[in-house]
Order: C-alpha cells, then structure tokens, then sequence
C-alpha cells in the first residue's frame, strides 16, 4: 500500500490487522506520526528515504501474541525443557521464572530474575529440547509465542518535532521474529530507540542513528528478551547509550531478562560530551544479559572525563577487536558483571583503560584481557580495583601513565591482583 499521510498509515494499520495478513507500506510523501499505533499484522514498512516526523512521544509497535501459561523446569546450560505445554517442533517459547541471578542487580535492593525466549528443536512428553541451551535453572513458567515473522523496515528518515520525554521510543517490536531493519537515518534531534523485547533472529544493518537534541536520557538501540540479534555496520552518536540491554519485565527493583547471542559487529560508535557534563556510555549492558559480543567496533570518547567507551554488567560480555579512542580523560572499558573477556582491543588515549568496578557488590570476578593494546594512557592501561581471578596475557604499552596523578603515583601499568597463562 502507498502511504501519502498519517490518516492513510492509520487506515492501512486497521485493515491490515483485521486481515491478519502479510504486506508493504511504502511511503509516497513526508508524514507526521502524531500518535501511536499498535500492528498485530506482519506488516514491513519501506520508507523510500522520505521522512518521519514523530510529534508527541508517538511510537510504531509490532506486537506478537502469547498463549497460555505452563509450569516449566529447567537445569542450568541445559537443552532440555520439562513443561506440560502442548509443544511442537518450531514453536517459539519464553521462559521465565522467579529464581534469582546471581549478579549485581540493575536497582538498588532490587533481584533479577530469568526470562529467556527459544526456539523448539525436539519434543517428548512432558519436555522438549530447544535449539541452544537455557542459561539458567528455573522452576518457573512458559508461555508459547505467536510472533509477527518477516518483517522488514527499511530506507526510513526519521526526525522529532518539539521536545521529547526521557526514554521515548521510536519503533519498538514485541514478540517478532526473522525481522530485519536496514538503511534507517534518525536525524540529530532524533525520535527515540529501537527497541525489541521477545524476538528471536532479528538483524539491523547500515542504520545511522545521530541521537536527540531535545533530550539527552535517550537509548539508540535497546533489546529485552532477546535470542540471535545481529546489529552490523551502523554509525551511533550522540545518545545516552549506543546500546543497551533492559528488562523484559520490571516490576519495581525486580527485572526479568537475559538477552542471548547478541552480536554487534563493524560499528562505529560516538560518544560526545553532554552539554551539562553528566555520563555517556557507548556500550553498555545492564545487570541483563549473557555472552553479548561486541566485534571490530571503533568507540570514540568525547572530552569529558564523565565519558565512557562501555559498562559490563552483565556476564561473560566480550570485547573482541574493537579500538577505544580516548581523548586524554575519558574511560575506556568498566566491568562489573562476571566472566568477562577483552581480546585484541586497542586503547588510544585514554585516562583508564580497562578497570574493575562495582554499584553495590563485587561480581567482577574472572576478568579475561588478551593481547591489548594500549597507546598514549595518562593514568592506568589496566586497573584491577575489584574482583578476583582475573587473566591478563600479552598485554603491549606504548607511553603510558605518563600523567597518572596522586593515586596511582609511581604504580605498575597493570594495577591489581591478576594472574598470566
């Protein structure tokens, strides 16, 4: 269908979701996007590089469906299911439960707990197999999910009018699956995240996403409950965080979510310094989250000394071939979450390289760092203020803590208890 104004969008949503069957939109002029629409219908989206002008916090979701409501049982790293759910090979599944993780919660007194989204390989009576393995034990429920499936949102200007509100989001997706985003421009006073929840095999390719003027509490891209998402080739700028993981649920201090088999590759990531020079994080993973790669990105980190490349907190994040440009007094990398891994990254300029730290309790154990290198570093290449049981191998310094001030006077460039393989 041809979409020449926000009455022809609305009008093109309702039919198509009471028909409940696959389609295009394709705009043939700028509209407005003065309200928010919910599409319960496979429907893609081609924007032909014409815009969008988000007015009124208004935001596009795909919304999937879930059924019923199954005791589950899981083992932790296990491929095998127990549920009295009516499964079949293929169906998609979300998996949660009220048992805690043990990892430094995203609130204050708050607990995280599992929520998992697989996808059904094998099914015997009273259990099934799924594709991968569930992360964690749980003694929980299951829900089968009905996603929107294909959906492809592509060649899309963007921009907002007026002043936004702190998280607003642009495009969200709940409970989709085999959907792709491709060739999608925010403009600098953009319209607010991407964000997925529930979707399983979702890529984003050569966006462009230059963050917001009007407000700086503002994510570029955010997933919940998420299985197999692929962000490549991408430029970022100018948000609260380039990427995020959050909670599938929340309810108070309490958040359910693991994002899994994330992978952000051959992106380039800006962080500029905040007009009222609070912090910027790049990169970053909630207390959600478990073993989200980030490949061959480059990090540049504006001046301010509030700037960081990124936080882990979640467990087993890796780092993997990505450069942290630094301009003298910003952070390069902070772990909070355990298990995790850099390898082969380069640090250039910056105050700290990689450190250890902690919000509340001390989870960063088990720190991995191989083959880094690190490049004109005022203050510390590594600092290994927390956790225990951390590997550094090969590590390279070039002109480093050549200005590392009152707290690491006359200090070793790795500072901390660490072992070498």
């Amino acid at each position: 269908m041809n979409i020449a104004s926000e009455q022809e969008l609305k009008k093109a949503i309702d039919i198509l979701n009471n028909a409940g069957k696959p389609d295009t939109l394709f705009l043939i002029n700028d509209i407005t996007l003065s309200s928010s629409y919910v599409i319960t219908a496979p429907i893609s989206l081609n924007g032909n590089f014409f815009k969008i002008k988000y007015s009124n916090n208004a935001t596009l979701t795909w919304q999937g469906k879930t059924k019923g409501w199954y005791d589950l049982q899981t083992t932790e790293l296990g491929e095998i299911i127990k549920t009295d759910a009516p499964l079949s090979v293929g169906d998609y599944v979300i998996c949660q439960s009220n048992d805690k993780i043990n990892i430094d919660p995203h609130s204050s007194g708050g607990i995280q707990h599992p929520h998992e989204i697989h996808l059904i390989n094998n099914v015997k009576p009273k259990m099934a197999g799924v594709e991968s393995f569930v992360v964690d034990k749980m003694v929980g429920n299951l829900s089968i999910l009905n996603p929107l499936e294909n959906i492809c949102v592509s060649n899309l200007v963007a921009e907002y009018e007026g002043k936004q509100t702190d998280y607003c989001t642009a495009l969200k997706f709940d409970g989709v699956a085999n959907t792709t985003l491709s060739n999608i421009h925010f403009k600098k006073n953009g319209p607010g995240a991407i964000w997925f929840n529930n979707a399983y095999n979702t890529s984003v390719n050569q966006c462009r996403l230059d963050g917001t003027l009007a407000n700086d509490n503002v994510y570029a891209i955010t997933v919940g409950t998420v299985n197999n998402f692929f962000i490549s080739d991408c430029l970022i700028t100018g948000a609260r965080h380039a990427f995020t993981t959050t909670a599938a649920i929340s309810k108070g201090a309490e958040r359910w979510g693991t994002p899994l088999n994330v992978i952000m590759n051959n992106c380039v990531i800006n962080v500029p310094t905040k007009d009222d020079n609070t912090t910027r994080v790049g990169l970053d993973t909630h207390a959600e989250g478990y073993g989200i790669l980030f490949k061959g990105c480059v990090i540049n980190i504006g001046g301010g000394n509030c700037n960081y490349g990124a936080n882990a907190r979640s467990r087993k994040t890796v780092f993997s071939g990505c450069i942290f440009n630094g301009s003298g007094v910003s952070k390069g990398v902070e772990i909070y979450g355990e298990n995790c891994q850099i390898d082969n990254c380069t640090f250039n300029k910056c105050w700290i390289g990689i450190s250890t730290k902690k919000f509340r309790n001390d989870y960063a154990n088990n720190l991995s760092v191989h083959n880094c290198i690190f490049n004109d570093n005022s203050g510390p290449p590594i600092y290994l203020e927390f956790g225990k049981n951390h590997i550094v191998t090969n590590p390279v310094f070039n002109n480093v803590m050549f200005n590392p001030g009152s707290k690491f006077k006359s200090q070793p460039p790795i500072i901390g208890t660490y072992r070498t393989k």
